[in-house]
């Protein structure tokens, strides 16, 4: 039997670091990280690829991209993809390779660590013995997060501890799996299950990769009597910029013009809230109302997805709105992340209910909008939820997306 063939890329980080007598610092290669996780080289072949040995706070877009490039590079080549990435920004790096790396088949797993290799109470060995357990499981494919157990949709990462050695949640749906003791528990139910592998399904789109980022985003976080000032020099130059809000859609009456003028001015807006939880809708009160309104071709809501995804899809939708444009769509819409990794999924009104959530499971996704209605996944194939209305559809295959009015 031929073992799988994992590329695990590193790029620095705290798990890579030892104190230079001036603080931490990466300093560990490819190569001393696996010799900490001996049991994985017995399960796999496992070649390294070292990138770069950064603080995560030094890595960019630029490196992103890097990273990107080495994975579509050697996509035919390797089984699955471990990245070793700090975890300052880990979650900007997973939901950028989510962008840039679409539909993959195979799993690309960013893990890290709170605590360096070899420091007492390290959770690194444990992070990477996870992140190459997951790699190696059957079905999994996307990118994901794999950090203290939890098994996290790139997309839907977010750093929410800067000690815990469980430092990333999900936010806005539950983990994919957790890990204990090399044991994966997963959430919700394989499709194709005894009968083949996940990827078998005819609904999931091919793997699209992308080569390119657009950096002029930048990210506006509201604050209580902030002047418009701020945010008009601040958007010099820019193509989008991300407005967060507070509560449910709270923008200030004061900062209504400048943000009317900055969307006229040809700057997408992409509004979002402080809330980590919940989602967003700034046509609640009059403030934000009053910028759709006006500028309703040049704003869109991020719904529920973490400000860090925000962040990396609005800088591959600007990059790829061109050619978009030249198709007749919508570069916007493409911020609403209705095609950006496994959250999409293609669902026609000839499509059975329960073919369209197999196959929704099928590409890991969680939820789909669907005229404006968010239909909720749950633990198993078939149970649905449209707002407050709960409906279950298991056995009933021919019932069509339009039955649902």
């Amino acid at each position: 039997v031929r073992m799988r063939h994992i590329l695990l890329i590193t790029t620095g980080g705290t798990i890579a670091c030892r104190d230079s007598g001036h603080g931490l610092a990466p300093a560990l290669t490819a190569e001393d990280l696996l010799a900490a996780v001996p049991s994985v080289t017995r399960v796999c072949e496992v070649t390294t690829r070292p990138l770069f040995n950064l603080d995560s706070t030094d890595m960019t877009p630029k490196e992103w991209l890097a990273v990107a490039a080495a994975i579509r590079d050697a996509y035919d080549s390797f089984d699955g993809f471990v990245i070793t990435h700090g975890t300052d920004t880990l979650a900007y790096a997973a939901a950028t390779l989510s962008c840039l790396l679409q539909h993959s088949e195979k799993p690309i797993v960013l893990t890290g660590a709170q605590l360096p290799l070899g420091v007492p109470g390290s959770d690194a060995a444990e992070n990477l013995k996870d992140a190459f357990a997951w790699a190696l499981s059957e079905g999994a494919r996307g990118v994901r997060i794999v950090f203290a157990g939890r098994v996290i949709r790139g997309l839907r990462a977010r750093k929410r501890h800067t000690t815990d050695p469980d430092a990333f949640e999900s936010v806005g749906c539950p983990d994919t799996a957790l890990i204990h003791d090399g044991q994966i528990i997963r959430y919700g139910v394989s499709v194709g299950e005894g009968q083949g592998s996940v990827t078998d399904s005819p609904l999931m789109p091919p793997h699209e990769f992308f080569e390119d980022l657009d950096t002029r985003i930048a990210l506006a976080h509201l604050t209580p009597g902030m002047s418009p000032y701020v945010l008009r020099h601040m958007v010099e130059g820019l193509h989008g910029l991300i407005v967060e809000g507070v509560g449910i859609g709270g923008i200030p009456d004061t900062l209504v013009p400048v943000l009317t003028r900055i969307a006229e001015s040809g700057v997408y807006l992409i509004l979002t809230s402080q809330v980590p939880y919940g989602e967003s809708d700034f046509t609640v009160y009059r403030a934000g109302r009053r910028i759709h309104e006006a500028c309703g071709g040049q704003v869109v809501t991020a719904r529920d997805i973490p400000s860090e995804a925000a962040f990396a899809a609005a800088m591959w939708a600007m990059a790829v709105s061109r050619d978009r444009e030249a198709r007749g769509e919508d570069p916007l819409k493409l911020c609403l992340f209705a095609n950006a990794t496994e959250l999409y999924c293609p669902i026609t009104e000839t499509l059975g209910i329960v073919d369209a959530l197999a196959g929704l499971n099928a590409t890991g996704a969680d939820y789909i909008y669907l005229e404006e209605r968010r239909i909720m996944l749950h633990h198993i194939i078939g149970s649905v939820s449209a707002g407050e209305d709960t409906a279950i559809f298991a056995g009933m295959k021919g019932t069509q997306w339009a039955d649902m009015a």
